[in-house]
């Protein structure tokens, strides 16, 4: 991924709630990620975690997120501010 955003809707409900997510973005590069949650900018720190994983020929980006939710979650990761 050369630059641009990835949105993903994690759909959930009081019978299939959101409990601590963790997604993988194949091939993002080794830039910091820009993340949005439910339309909030959120930092890294004890609520959200990112990594990278290095890969043959690019590195993967890995997203933790601290959190319970029996709403839908928008997530939003894009490599400019």
């Amino acid at each position: 991924m050369k630059q641009g955003k990835v949105e993903a809707t994690l759909k959930a409900d009081s019978e299939h709630p959101v409990c601590n997510p963790s997604l993988v973005i194949e091939d993002w590069g080794d830039r910091p990620a820009h993340l949005i949650v439910n339309n909030e900018k959120t930092t890294p720190g004890s609520d959200s975690r990112t990594g990278y994983v290095r890969r043959v020929n690019d590195y993967d980006l890995v997203l933790w997120l601290r959190m319970k939710s029996d709403r839908p979650v928008t997530i939003t990761l894009s490599t400019a501010p």
